[in-house]
């Protein structure tokens, strides 16, 4: 049987549709690119104003929500923590990382700052080889997104006129913050304060373990490897919003499971940390010890509470532990980060000078 005939108006149009070729395969990729750069470009300008205006969906949106845009940018949009950005830190064989000499910038979305390092590795605009006050702490020490004048530290020492050194670095634990004290082989001084966090227990229980502070291979390999990662992270590229959205998917499907680790009680924690500081008595000199958690919430009271509650190591001086976050705001605290703006060091320092005041500090300073 013969097909039925096509009329000529239909063979008409079928001529036309191959004659143009946005009709067939090539009209149709040329659609999808369009409808994915479109998309990307939405991506792009949508991203971005969450994170301009994060009141926009912090405190509004439900909790797996807000979760979920805090990890995306703190895991790629942030830049990185400051230890893992070459420019401000370099290895170092005891303490896997350090400050480097000079200064670097060290900025996010949310603060720019500049960190001035001497050559003894420490953030200090001039060497104190002589100073009254000794502070040891990690990020919140060393004035993560503040510049040095505005941290609590530097408050304190104006606050009291004494010099002060600031033995400190993002991330470390009490033992490498000791560790450092031990480099600078410093004559004396009138005091210490000890700025302690939940995410120094590791550290200080691996440390007790052996009480050998040598950092173990897998530490500087896995440094080496946050440094290679955030440099993969931080490179410039189109659609760099929409590129991180695709690796968090990625890599939440790829990842390996994380090791599986055990909660530290508060009660333990501020046991290690005073076995810890026994075991670097001769470092401390007898002189008074003031400790605060900067943890948020109720453990900074708790550990307060079971550090000064708990025996204390022979050839320590006085150790007392105070909470100061009572008085901090969330306006305190930066919108997308764990950290301090400066009104929240001013507040920290009013309570620290207050303490250091009331502890021993009663002569003048010295020269």
């Amino acid at each position: 049987m013969a097909p039925f005939p096509e009329d000529a108006s239909v063979r008409a149009r079928r001529a036309e549709t191959r004659a143009r070729p946005w009709g067939g395969v090539l009209g149709r990729a040329a659609l999808t690119v369009a409808s994915l750069l479109i998309g990307a470009l939405a991506t792009e300008t949508a991203t971005w104003a969450l994170f301009r205006w994060p009141g926009l969906w912090l405190d509004r949106v439900p909790e797996p929500v807000e979760n979920l845009l805090r990890f995306y940018h703190a895991n790629f949009l942030g830049g990185g923590p400051i230890q893992v950005r070459p420019e401000c830190m370099e290895p170092d064989p005891d303490l896997v990382y350090r400050l480097k000499t000079g200064e670097c910038r060290y900025d996010t979305d949310e603060f720019d700052t500049r960190v001035r390092v001497s050559t003894r590795h420490l953030r200090e605009d001039h060497v104190v080889t002589k100073p009254s006050l000794v502070f040891l702490g990690d990020s919140f020490t060393l004035g993560w997104g503040v510049e040095r004048e505005e941290a609590y530290p530097a408050m304190v020492a104006r606050k009291l006129a004494r010099p002060a050194v600031v033995v400190a670095n993002s991330s470390y634990g009490t033992v490498r913050e000791l560790l450092l004290l031990r480099r600078l082989a410093l004559d004396d001084f009138e005091a210490v304060v000890l700025q302690y966090y939940a995410n120094d227990a590791p550290e200080n229980e691996a440390f007790l373990k052996t009480l050998r502070p040598e950092p173990t291979p897998s530490s500087a390999a896995a440094y080496g490897e946050a440094v290679r990662v955030w440099s993969r992270v931080n490179a410039k590229r189109f659609f760099r919003y929409t590129h991180h959205w695709l690796s968090m998917a990625f890599w939440s499907v790829t990842r390996p499971e994380p090791p599986v680790g055990h909660p530290v009680a508060v009660d333990e924690q501020a046991r290690m940390a005073l076995r810890v500081l026994g075991a670097f008595a001769a470092e401390l000199r007898g002189r008074p010890i003031l400790v605060f958690s900067a943890d948020r919430g109720p453990d900074s009271a708790a550990f307060a509470r079971a550090l000064n509650a708990a025996p204390k190591p022979v050839g320590l001086g006085p150790v007392r532990a105070i909470d100061v976050t009572p008085e901090l705001t969330a306006a305190d605290y930066f919108r997308l980060d764990i950290h301090w703006r400066p009104s929240g060091h001013r507040t920290i320092a009013n309570a620290i000078a207050a303490n250091l005041a009331s502890l021993s500090l009663t002569e003048p300073a010295r020269p």
